[in-house]
């Protein structure tokens, strides 16, 4: 009986009858059963769902038919379930789903949750491709009804589905990424108004429902992050996240939430973010490429954010440096640096978002070394975006870092940094770079030097050995601030620039093929560092475009004034200058010569080019006809012929 029940049901759905105006009432009476079936089975739904098994012979009569038994059942009431949702159309999807979702309700059907979960990916699955984003949006709308204050297990079941599509390898065309986003953020931080974020769970089920919420919902942020929607979707919700960081606010609270708790919540989405898309890096360009068909996360979307590492709550701090640390670790270096040619490779030039990203990191991090509770986690981050620069930046990063190393000293030397401890900490910071600049690069002098100064540093200040500088901050150390005591002793010691420069000159393999002596790399490295620096160098700078990107360079027209000299065309004193006060006599001159080839003007006529019988060409073909040059000018060149300039 039972099975004679879903095969009529099964007809009914492939009826044209079924889109009637009598579709709500037909969906409670068709659709209910088949949700009851399913729900009541000792069987996963998804096994049931994707058995392998041949499709139901539904010519086989249900009278006598001893090989039929509750698996078959069950399997058509999948089977049907997902026909029916196959030919829905936009309207009816969010109408379909609110039966189902009442039989949730009044069955007490949400927990466990295999058998919402499992459902809604059948119908997901099943729904025509330009309709699947329409469960999202429904579901994200049954979640904005819930009760903040008390979390249930529908709620923590809902958040299990949203993050269950949205990681699932379906794309959900026509999605309003930046939408969904905002209602997962929002939901999120309502959620941590009432409970602690990401708090550890508890025994009881009950108490762990905001904690599966919180989860579920982070995940669905990593997720949609994954999928590709469309070209600048990355950049977008990078940017999305940078806003809600409120780097420059003056606020202590924010959405009812602690702005340090607030700004947790973000970062920790920040890095699922990244998460999300860490496996999709990709080399062939100096911005971080997500390989979701080529699309791109500009550094320069950070910039925003960057004041944070001057922020005052030190946790705030060193979270954010953890971010930024992961995320430019995900993007790869253009050159290899450990086997670098005889060429160097420009990674700054022609990337206006990287080079504004790292004059805005620097001026941040100047700042950064300057705030009085910097310390040993700072100083730690401090060195690792020194190294990390390099590694991405390769030459153009050294460049700039020089200076900038030679600034940090200076900085020392006027005593503007008072507390001896962190300024032994910090020249200890450019002391180490130098030192890996020298490794890296291979410049044997350069390392001698930083050697020999290392030992003559140490001898006077023992206690700076201990200071463990690495390229990664592998671990965290207890938070404190550099403080002295009785036998910290001042700096009397520092660098020689000049001779540090020679060598990176010299030795470094960083000249570009023109500068033969070194001379223009020389004058970049003793140059002031200060705002703009990098868009200083480059406009000094003869190669503006990158050796790596020949397609950039483009033919350009020649122009036939410079090469050649129409013969009696224009007077000696104007020669081929044109300017505002003689251009009507140059536009006239052509047809002066065209009456003189044809022997038509006299020789009493005027040859005054400003009388009035020129009259201006009344439109541009007109003028670009004119604009010819004698019949008797031998000359070859064209403006629309070669040759042409480079």
């Amino acid at each position: 009986m039972k099975y004679t029940g879903h095969r009529a049901i099964q007809a009914t759905i492939h009826s044209p009858a079924l889109q009637s105006s009598e579709f709500k009432s037909q969906l409670h009476i068709l659709f209910i059963p088949l949700v009851s079936t399913l729900a009541n089975s000792s069987t996963p739904l998804h096994c049931i769902a994707y058995d392998t098994q041949d499709a139901i012979d539904i010519s086989v009569s249900a009278v006598n038919n001893s090989t039929l038994d509750i698996s078959d059942i069950e399997r058509l009431a999948a089977e049907t379930i997902s026909a029916f949702f196959n030919k829905l159309n936009g309207p009816s999807v969010r109408m379909s789903l609110v039966p189902l979702f009442e039989y949730m309700n009044k069955e007490d059907k949400w927990w466990p949750p295999n058998l919402s979960v499992d459902i809604m990916k059948l119908i997901l699955n099943s729904l025509q491709p330009q309709y699947r984003y329409l469960l999202v949006s429904d579901i994200l709308h049954n979640l904005d009804k819930m009760k903040y204050e008390d979390i249930t297990a529908r709620d923590a079941a809902l958040t299990m589905i949203v993050n269950d599509i949205l990681n699932a390898n379906i794309s959900l065309l026509g999605i309003s990424v930046l939408e969904v986003l905002n209602s997962l953020f929002t939901i999120l931080t309502k959620s941590a108004q009432h409970y602690p974020f990401l708090s550890a769970p508890s025994n009881e089920t009950h108490g762990n429902y905001h904690y599966i919420v919180q989860d579920n919902l982070i995940l669905s942020i990593s997720g949609l992050a994954s999928q590709p929607y469309y070209d600048n979707q990355l950049n977008d919700m990078i940017g999305y996240l940078m806003s809600k960081l409120r780097a420059n606010t003056s606020l202590e609270i924010v959405d009812n939430i602690a702005l340090h708790s607030y700004r947790v919540i973000v970062l920790t989405c920040l890095d699922y973010v990244i998460k999300g898309t860490r496996q999709a890096i990709v080399t062939g360009s100096s911005e971080p490429n997500i390989n979701l068909g080529g699309y791109k996360v500009f550094l320069d979307t950070w910039n925003p954010a960057l004041p944070l590492l001057c922020d005052k709550n030190s946790e705030t701090r060193i979270a954010f440096c953890n971010s930024l640390d992961d995320f430019l670790r995900n993007a790869v270096s253009t050159v290899d640096i450990e086997h670098p040619n005889h060429t160097p490779q420009h990674a700054l030039r022609s990337h206006q978002h990287d080079a504004l990203f790292v004059e805005c990191l620097l001026q941040v991090m100047y700042d950064w070394i300057q705030r009085p509770d910097f310390g040993m986690m700072d100083l730690l981050y401090f060195y690792s975006f020194l190294c990390l620069l390099v590694r991405k930046f390769n030459v153009d990063a050294t460049i700039v870092l020089v200076p900038f190393m030679f600034k940090i000293q200076q900085l020392l030397q006027n005593n503007s940094i008072t507390v001896k401890s962190r300024q032994l900490a910090l020249f200890t910071v450019v002391i180490q770079w130098f030192m890996f600049i020298a490794d890296v690069y291979h410049i044997q002098s350069l390392s001698a030097y930083m050697d020999q100064f290392m030992k003559d540093l140490v001898k006077r200040y023992p206690h700076i050995s201990h200071l463990d500088l690495q390229e990664r901050v592998l671990s965290s150390v207890d938070y404190q601030p550099f403080m002295d005591n009785s036998e910290t002793k001042p700096l009397n010691i520092w660098l020689e620039r000049g001779e540090i420069v020679e060598a990176i000159s010299k030795e470094g393999g960083m000249r570009d093929p023109e500068d033969i002596h070194g001379l223009e790399l020389e004058s970049k490295l003793f140059s002031e560092w200060g705002p703009k620096l990098i868009i200083k160098q480059d406009r000094n700078s003869k190669h503006l475009i990158p050796l790596q990107e020949p397609k950039s360079i483009k033919a350009k027209l020649a122009s036939p004034w410079k090469d050649s000299v129409v013969e009696g065309s224009i007077e000696d004193s104007r020669k081929d200058s044109i300017r505002v006060e003689n251009l009507k006599e140059a536009l006239a001159t052509p047809a002066i010569l065209n009456e003189e080839d044809k022997g038509e003007s006299s020789s009493s006529q005027s040859t005054s080019l400003n009388d009035s019988q020129y009259r201006p060409m009344p439109d541009m073909n007109a003028l670009l006809n004119e604009l010819s040059t004698s019949k008797h000018d031998q000359s070859t060149v064209s403006l629309v012929n070669p040759p042409y300039k480079l």
